[in-house]
């Protein structure tokens, strides 16, 4: 027989496998419980100890060890004393050494090493009570995970910490609540979920914790409070106590310990028996939506969300085996924004360990959730990885969550936008408590500071008068700096673009998509906006809420259809006068030349010809080509022979607008090219353009000169 064995966490798994004949029996369980052997047969016995290592190599790859085999007591056999043990030669002769096998040569050693590569891949480190580390106090397992730099021994360090017995534990353990590892983090939230009492233990235990810590203790002692009313099994609503119940004895999961569903209507938590029957319903079938929606009908949906990521926490604290990943499914069912964002972190994390099959759990359950929230989350997990295969794996999830949902690119786009961590107030906390500065756009789009009761700050706050400026904060405040000038350029520049081309929301995507948004909201505040009838169009902006104002800050009602950015050339002169004058009284700062936009037509000619020569000719710098990119346009198909790209091409109308350039685009590309000369613009697949389209193209042409703005030999229209 040989024996196997894994631990994770507070769980010791066994599993042994023996052969006899044609006969594979196999015997798995968790130490302490009972197990039930089971016995295969196969046609032949080298079948049967083909089927053994199959499953040897499987369990070795989910990281079981193997134990020393039990040796069977022998009979030693001890001559009689009449008996005279056999003669020994005197002298033995010499064994001939073996001749040396010729040495491979390299390319065979190089293929032999591949094959041995392929068919042996590289075990997987499962985290668990290190043996090294047993010994430590608690104090020290607490100092070795706070301060060890190898990411492995802080999380051996953490799973030897929590199987720990000592007094002093809890208050050791609670230093980790606030760890940024996540697997650290759950390991020690189960560690006092399991046992409640545990956190007012480490409250009152000396030394005192951090500020920080024990304000996360005192939340964690009221998040694991009994319920203050339980509903009874006979008083459930139909299908919550329907099926078979899962048995917990030595899982990863225990019933107490996870959030407990709560009934809507102020009804009560359900009991535990009715919270083994939904884990076994998520074990056996994730894919069951209808029992699922009866769940979602009749909880609450935070106290869903909180009981499905109670189940992953119990998941990750155990050692995330690859048999217990179905605990990653809950998200899918109950799952909602926080989750999204938890996902993405533990997506990383288990690809970092190499738990990749757990990682591609992690996205794939991101796409089923198909959230908006989902969205975001997989955008930002694809650029976070950048390449590799879970980066495809986060693109193809959101591609096909996009698609099942019907997204456009430009609403999916809506989408992904960042929200910078702004909450729905439009601000971000810099650091822990009520105190703490907060980050918010203002009217220009800057990112600026300010302190808890919404006053702007010159400059962060120090900790205390002679001390330094908390690091944290100042990271995070320097990092989101940069990455809201770049977020909030990609907004301005998409407006202006869906401005340009006419584009169109539904009603109810811009009332809840932009917005909705913390920073579309912010760049919307500056612009006007049309809703309801193409002839008679409602003109409105948004608010510091987000809610649709007129001219004069009233509250309006948006009507039914669809919603745009109107284009000038849209306007009437007293209207646009009108909202020109209440954007400067209300101190409105719009993000691109709307209101005032200077517009422009082709001549007779070159509408009837569909072709603008009056550019051509002209010799422009790369950077200047990289105005007209800015501005939506794409580089065109390279030459085949040079592959150099010679045209520059954007939609416009119902078809694409083409600018020729010469000698061309060496490489593909504008860094480093040569100036090029321009040729003609043509649009013949989009026909005669309308006041817009032509408007924006000349527009467009404008930033090749050196201000930047059309030639003043284009005529302006007078109205519309």
């Amino acid at each position: 027989m040989r024996r196997f064995e894994l631990v994770r966490g507070l769980t010791r798994r066994f599993w042994h496998v023996s052969v006899d004949g044609m006969h594979v029996t196999v015997t798995t369980g968790v130490a302490g419980t009972p197990a039930q052997p089971l016995t295969a047969t196969f046609p032949t016995p080298q079948a049967a100890l083909a089927e053994q290592e199959r499953l040897v190599k499987e369990r070795l790859s989910w990281g079981y060890v193997e134990l020393k085999p039990i040796l069977e007591p022998q009979v030693l056999q001890v001559p009689e004393p009449d008996e005279a043990p056999p003669a020994q030669a005197a002298t033995t002769p010499a064994t001939p050494a073996p001749a040396a096998e010729p040495r491979a040569d390299r390319a065979e050693r190089a293929a032999r090493a591949a094959t041995a590569r392929k068919n042996n891949p590289p075990k997987t480190r499962r985290s668990g009570p290190s043996k090294k580390l047993m010994g430590l106090p608690p104090q020290a397992l607490a100092l070795t995970v706070k301060s060890s730099s190898n990411r492995r021994v802080r999380r051996d360090a953490m799973l030897t910490l929590v199987a720990q017995s000592a007094p002093e534990t809890p208050r050791w353990v609670a230093e980790s609540l606030l760890d940024k590892d996540f697997v650290i983090c759950a390991a020690a939230e189960e560690y006092f979920a399991r046992a409640p009492e545990r956190a007012g233990a480490a409250a009152s235990a000396e030394p005192r914790a951090d500020p920080a810590v024990a304000e996360r203790l005192r939340q964690l002692h009221r998040e694991l409070a009994p319920p203050g009313r339980e509903a009874s099994l006979k008083d459930l609503p139909p299908g919550l106590n329907e099926g078979a119940r899962a048995f917990e004895a030595g899982s990863f999961w225990s019933a107490g310990a996870l959030a407990r569903p709560v009934l809507m209507g102020s009804a009560g938590a359900v009991p535990l028996d009715a919270v083994r029957t939904l884990v076994e319903l998520m074990r056996t079938a994730p894919d069951n939506r209808a029992s699922f929606v009866r769940w979602r009908q009749t909880c609450t949906a935070a106290s869903l969300e909180d009981f499905a990521w109670s189940l992953v926490r119990g998941f990750l604290a155990s050692g995330a085996a690859p048999e217990d990943a179905w605990a990653l499914r809950g998200p899918v069912a109950f799952g909602a924004d926080r989750t999204c964002e938890r996902l993405i972190q533990l997506a990383l994390d288990l690809n970092e360990d190499g738990a990749r099959d757990r990682a591609r759990t992690a996205v794939s359950a991101l796409g089923e959730l198909g959230t908006d929230a989902a969205l975001a989350a997989l955008h930002r997990l694809e650029v976070e990885l950048g390449r590799g295969q879970l980066a495809g794996e986060a693109r193809q999830a959101l591609a096909d969550a996009a698609r099942r949902r019907g997204l456009d690119p430009d609403s999916l786009a809506d989408r992904l936008v960042d929200s910078l961590g702004l909450g729905p107030d439009g601000t971000r906390a810099l650091g822990p408590g009520p105190d703490a500065p907060r980050a918010a756009l203002d009217p220009s789009l800057h990112l600026v500071l300010l302190d808890a009761a919404g006053k702007p700050l010159a400059k962060l706050p120090k900790a205390d008068p002679g001390g330094a400026e908390p690091s944290g904060v100042e990271q995070a405040w320097v990092v989101l700096k940069a990455t809201a000038s770049r977020v909030v350029a990609d907004q301005v520049r998409r407006m202006e673009l869906a401005m340009a081309s006419r584009r169109r929301w539904a009603r109810e995507d811009f009332l809840g998509g932009m917005a909705g948004h913390p920073v579309l909201r912010a760049v919307a505040r500056g612009l006007l906006w049309a809703g309801g009838d193409a002839l008679r169009p409602l003109l409105f902006t948004l608010d510091a809420r987000g809610l649709p104002v007129d001219s004069g800050g009233a509250p309006v009602a948006v009507p039914e259809g669809s919603v745009w950015l109107p284009h000038p050339l849209q306007l009437e002169a007293e209207p646009k006068a009108r909202w020109a004058a209440a954007f400067a009284v209300q101190g409105r700062l719009q993000p691109f030349r709307q209101l005032d936009r200077p517009v422009f037509q082709l001549t007779p000619d070159e509408s009837r010809s569909c072709a603008l020569s009056r550019y051509s000719g002209r010799t422009v710098s790369a950077a200047r080509l990289a105005n007209l990119v800015k501005r939506g346009w794409k580089l065109g198909p390279a030459d085949g022979a040079s592959d150099a790209v010679r045209a520059l091409r954007k939609p416009v109308g119902t078809g694409v607008a083409q600018l020729a350039i010469s000698p061309g685009l060496p490489g593909r590309t504008l860094v480093g090219a040569p100036p090029q000369a321009l040729g003609q613009v043509i649009w013949e697949e989009a026909g005669q353009l309308g006041p817009v389209e032509s408007s924006e193209l000349l527009f467009d042409l404008g930033s090749l000169d050196e201000a930047g703005t059309a030639p003043a030999s284009v005529p302006e229209p007078r109205g519309r």
